[in-house]
């Protein structure tokens, strides 16, 4: 998963690809505000010199499967510890991949947990509520910039299908409970919240639905298949071979691929990005394929 992205403008670091180890990163990052504060001379001698305003906070999320290695509980001690403004955000769906979590957390709530950490702000929400959720966040935030210490956000999410494409959550979740899941599907709560509150009409939501649906199945007859994995033996090429093979009558043009090229992928930046498909790649494809 070569997701090693992020932006010095906007002051997002890239975190690494082994699950559960962004805690202590996150920390880490908290306590070079904190030492930039303590000796703003620093800040000048910099270089280059970093944008400093003394009122960040560091945002960090993972799942409740992360949440149950020890890196977690380290990085809360530490940032308890330097009463450091981290702000950790848990998405529990109640699985780490098909784990349930009364079997990898005791008492299978990491909030309840952690609840007597000192200084540690906790607050547990529905993550499928979007008010609720934004206000936990807002109040989190406001903790961490007062100075009194971290905060953790534990949000109760839905994940409504399986965790990958080698993983088939029906073989350990119950039907009744993906049922129960799909019925708290944030989406479609998010329109009946809308209408309730008078700021979308009824018809206005159908009218958007008839609109994605009339994409989704709109007279283009092209198919272009986007992968990170390899171009040679991934998963997309076995996608595009099933489309060649059951829609061949369907289409009007080749099928395409966008894929890395056939190598490792690198941790320079630079050439990452050279082994990865890009967005002007994928604008590229797609042209090509509307002039066929």
């Amino acid at each position: 998963m070569p997701s090693h992205w992020g932006s010095r403008r906007l002051n997002i670091v890239s975190q690494s690809s082994p699950t559960g180890t962004q805690w202590l990163q996150a920390v880490g990052c908290a306590e070079a505000g904190r030492y930039f504060r303590d000796f703003p001379q620093a800040v000048m001698a910099a270089a280059p010199r970093p944008r400093f305003e003394n009122d960040e906070i560091v945002y960090v999320s993972g799942g409740e499967g992360a949440a149950s290695q020890g890196e977690f509980y380290e990085a809360l001690n530490l940032a308890c510890l330097g009463r450091l403004p981290v702000l950790f955000l848990i998405e529990d769906n109640g699985y780490a991949i098909s784990v349930p979590g009364e079997a990898q957390t005791a008492g299978g709530n990491v909030s309840r947990l952690v609840r007597n950490f000192p200084g540690l702000y906790v607050n547990e929400v529905d993550g499928t509520d979007l008010v609720a959720s934004y206000g936990a966040l807002r109040e989190a935030a406001a903790w961490c910039r007062s100075g009194r210490g971290p905060a953790l956000v534990h949000g109760h999410v839905i994940r409504p299908y399986s965790h990958s494409p080698s993983d088939d959550e029906r073989l350990y979740k119950p039907e009744q409970e993906r049922q129960e899941e799909a019925a708290r599907d944030p989406i479609p709560r998010l329109a009946r919240f809308l209408v309730e509150e008078g700021l979308l009409e009824e018809q206005g939501i159908r009218a958007m639905e008839r609109d994605v649906d009339r994409e989704i199945q709109e007279a283009t007859n092209r198919a272009l298949v986007v992968y990170e994995d390899c171009r040679s033996w991934g998963y997309g090429a076995e996608i595009a071979a099933r489309i060649a093979d059951e829609l061949f009558d369907e289409l009007d043009a080749p099928v395409r691929r966008v894929a890395a090229l056939d190598t490792f992928v690198a941790y320079q930046p630079l050439i990452e990005d050279e082994i990865l498909p890009q967005a002007r790649d994928v604008e590229a494809a797609i042209l090509s394929l509307a002039e066929y």
